[in-house]
């Protein structure tokens, strides 16, 4: 018989601890309770009237009784009805139901302010009160982005960057993490350093909310690489917009996809028209798969070492198109970064300096489209 306790009983909920010990032995054969959304880190878009609705999901054994789901900030530890603290609560609902003896689906949702970190704690009817059995210690509402392109978006920099501020996540289409170089997700095997976790500390200042970056590029790829009826990569599983798709579609809500991307393109020889046209294609597909309506901001890049301007021009006037029509935003210009701010080595990535140069041109330009709120 299930009773309305668990084995990870937390004794901040003043629950008797001998009451507690005599759960966890009861109980010490139910499947573990979890909470699946929110994750770890995770971080939600936020919405643009500053309340945004959170899901919640929880898989439980299907017998248990009344759970109740309660946001609290997370630099406190109170969690009574009293407490400023307790920005929502909720009850959860049976949505997908395994029978008895197994686990169920129990969901819920709440509406939270921008910010974070939160925390959120699931509680049963104890005996001597609510109990709590599950819980997660940060997740937030703020800005969410999906980073597309080639090596520049990815992690070639000569360097890698640290982690520069708590509230700055990557999402690698599975997991939430804490951004740090070597950005998880991206669809290569890039292992150096990226503008990433910079940008995000420049973000995170600006907005006074998480940050979150999903990067799935891919070094020297073309636009046509990236369309939706290409082939796979050689050695992958995935086209690369198949990967793109899923990722967006994980998120469901984000601010914007930054792209960075066109060196191939020029060293290619790919004209004005065929870049436009190509981008044109690979963002109406996405929308249309995936139902997620997102600004795209395009950066000005084409540079390739020793490669003459007459192969470079026609991206840039493609890149610049795309602004001047409305399709997408415009993003930083990075060809004009050159010298020390290049790769010691290849000359066409990013050394240190230039990715703090390259991570400061981004965070300008995406505070400038995207100002902090009132």
């Amino acid at each position: 018989m299930l009773v309305s306790w668990t084995a990870n009983t937390n004794t901040n909920t003043g629950t008797p601890p001998m009451l507690a010990l005599l759960c966890m032995l009861f109980l010490a054969s139910d499947p573990p309770i979890t909470i699946g959304i929110p994750a770890d880190r995770q971080v939600f878009q936020r919405s643009e009237n500053g309340k945004t609705e959170v899901p919640v999901r929880v898989v439980a054994p299907s017998a248990i009784g009344r759970m109740v789901a309660t946001v609290q900030r997370a630099s406190t530890d109170s969690g009574t009805d009293s407490a400023p603290n307790v920005l929502a609560r909720a009850e959860l609902a049976k949505t997908k139901d395994g029978g008895p003896g197994s686990t169920s689906a129990f969901e819920a949702s709440v509406t939270l302010p921008d910010g974070g970190w939160y925390r959120i704690a699931v509680s049963v009817d104890g005996i001597a009160g609510p109990v709590e059995i599950a819980h997660v210690d940060r997740f937030g509402v703020g800005e969410v982005f999906v980073v597309a392109g080639q090596s520049n978006s990815t992690n070639y920099g000569e360097e890698r960057t640290p982690s520069m501020d708590d509230r700055v996540s990557a999402f690698d289409g599975k997991h939430w993490t804490l951004a740090a170089d070597p950005m998880p997700g991206v669809q290569d095997t890039s292992a150096g350093g990226s503008p990433w976790p910079a940008c995000g500390k420049a973000l995170v200042e600006a907005w006074n909310v998480p940050v979150a970056f999903a990067s799935c590029g891919y070094g020297g790829t073309s636009i046509r690489q990236w369309q939706k009826l290409a082939s796979p990569l050689e050695g992958q599983k995935l086209p690369l917009y198949s990967a793109l798709s899923k990722r967006v579609k994980a998120l469901g809500r984000m601010r914007a996809i930054l792209w960075h991307q066109g060196e191939s393109d020029a060293d290619g020889g790919v004209s004005t028209d065929e870049y436009v046209e190509k981008f044109r294609a690979l963002q109406g597909d996405l929308r249309k798969d995936t139902g997620v309506e997102m600004p795209w901001v395009v950066a000005h890049v084409s540079y390739v070492p020793g490669l003459e301007a007459a192969k470079m021009d026609p991206i840039r006037a493609a890149q610049a198109q795309l602004w001047k029509d409305g399709v997408a935003l415009r993003g930083p210009d990075t060809d004009d970064m050159l010298g020390a701010l290049r790769h010691s080595q290849d000359k066409i990535h990013f050394s240190k300096s230039g990715l703090v140069e390259h991570a400061k041109r981004w965070a300008e330009r995406l505070i400038e489209l995207f100002p902090k709120k009132p």
